[in-house]
């Protein structure tokens, strides 16, 4: 299958169909070739990112039985978990290591309610793309608040598929955030409701 460019890859990327054409290759197959053999598409990496984002951003609405305007807060909020494809995070993963982006952090609040609703899931889950788009991320301590509420609700339930590391990363993330910024009303009461919970 021979792409053009970017405007080649967004429409096969975006058509809905998977394989796009009959016979062809998978979408995740088109996007790991390209990612790793295609030097002549401009913004690949950011083509190939933002259709991993809107893979899980659709999968978490068709979940929350999706309105219009729901914003990324509000589905991160409401979505009680999606699946996580071994091959997306690991394309993600090298994507955000080579550009060094941070992944951000409504993703991170979704991957913890993920682990809560993945009773009996393998360590599938659990992926050195959290920990290290943690790190690289920079939020207001009312993100790293809720992110963290979320990873306490998970340790709270289970925490069997939690990396240690990850765990260490966030509470420096919080820990930094707050000591720098005042404490909103917002994270007071996300702290205080965390601790009543």
């Amino acid at each position: 299958m021979d792409i053009a460019g970017p405007n080649s890859l967004i429409r096969l990327l975006r058509s809905p169909q998977d394989p796009p054409h009959p016979d062809g290759p998978s979408k995740i197959a088109i996007a790991r070739r390209v990612w790793s053999e295609s030097s002549d598409i401009p913004g690949k990496a950011d083509i190939i990112r933002d259709w991993i984002y809107s893979i899980w951003e659709k999968e978490s609405k068709g979940r929350v039985h999706h309105q219009e305007g729901l914003d990324r807060a509000d589905w991160s909020r409401a979505t009680s978990g999606i699946s996580f494809d071994q091959a997306q995070l690991d394309l993600l993963a090298s994507i955000l290591n080579f550009t060094s982006q941070a992944l951000p952090p409504h993703l991170l609040s979704l991957y913890f309610r993920t682990l809560s609703s993945a009773s009996g899931q393998s360590r599938s889950l659990s992926h050195k793309l959290w920990e290290d788009g943690a790190r690289r991320c920079a939020a207001s301590s009312d993100v790293w608040v809720e992110v963290w509420v979320e990873m306490m609700k998970y340790l709270g339930e289970d925490g069997s598929l939690l990396d240690t590391d990850l765990v260490r990363v966030i509470e420096s993330k919080v820990g930094d955030s707050v000591a720098l910024m005042p404490i909103s009303k917002k994270v007071g009461s996300l702290l205080l409701n965390s601790v009543k919970s």
